[in-house]
């Protein structure tokens, strides 16, 4: 779960009407894009426990052109006393992070990372909540591009600065009160997308106890899905039932 500096919002996502769409593009996609004006791959490739390591895995070996973007400094706002590990940026700061990164409001952007999508799906909400139309996730990750063949590069990119306008989408937020009030309601499924050893408390490596949001729902994260795959897991979960709301967790 992740809240804002206030700790006042969770984000959650209502996936009603989302299962035709497609936000996860192939390897094959990507490489016979990837040197197309328009079109950035963010590496947002970051290790739980030792935040040095992503950055230095990008410096060791990317997809040319790839810019990285870090989940602590770049996509998640300083942690205060409440707010959790990795609470919203600030809109603006998060714009200006695009803005240097050469992301305007026209680009493709295709976010990548190996850990299962879990850290390039951040970037994909954040732009996705700022408006942004054209963002995808890699599907199978940095390791698999690198084990296709596909090019890699140390080289760092040079960037051209763009300008980042957002268009919040406020309806993507749910404020913390409002889930306090809903936890009963047979109508709303949340859905908790960690892997699965955590939300059934057999493992916690991050936080001093296990725990779960009271009826919260597992669908694990892992290897990248089709958004028709994941709305099939979300209507296993609980079938004929709108909205749907997923919380992350770190």
């Amino acid at each position: 779960m992740i809240k804002n500096r206030e700790g006042s919002h969770v984000i959650m996502t209502n996936l009603e009407g989302r299962s035709e769409m497609n936000h996860i593009v192939s390897l094959e996609w990507l490489k016979e894009r990837l040197n197309e004006p328009g079109l950035v791959a963010a590496d947002c490739r970051f290790l739980m426990g030792q935040p040095e390591a992503g950055r230095a895995q990008y410096e060791t070996s990317h997809i040319p052109g790839a810019v990285y973007l870090d989940l602590e400094k770049d996509l998640s706002g300083p942690v205060e006393q409440h707010g959790g590990r990795h609470p919203l940026p600030d809109i603006f700061d998060l714009t200006v992070t695009l803005s240097r990164a050469g992301i305007d409001n026209e680009t493709t952007v295709v976010a990548y990372d190996d850990q299962g999508g879990a850290m390039a799906s951040r970037l994909w909400w954040l732009l996705k909540y700022l408006g942004h139309e054209h963002v995808y996730v890699l599907d199978k990750g940095f390791s698999a591009w690198n084990q296709a063949g596909y090019p890699v590069t140390a080289e760092l990119p040079a960037i051209r600065p763009a300008i980042y306008l957002a268009t919040v989408q406020h309806t993507m937020l749910v404020e913390m009160a409002e889930l306090k009030e809903k936890l009963g309601d047979d109508r709303i499924v949340i859905i908790d997308s960690r892997e699965a050893p955590r939300y059934r408390g057999e493992t916690e490596p991050l936080d001093r106890l296990p725990r779960a949001i009271f009826r919260a729902r597992s669908i694990a994260s892992g290897r990248t899905a089709s958004t028709r795959q994941a709305h099939g897991r979300t209507q296993a979960a609980k079938p004929n039932v709108s909205p749907t709301w997923t919380a992350t967790g770190s």
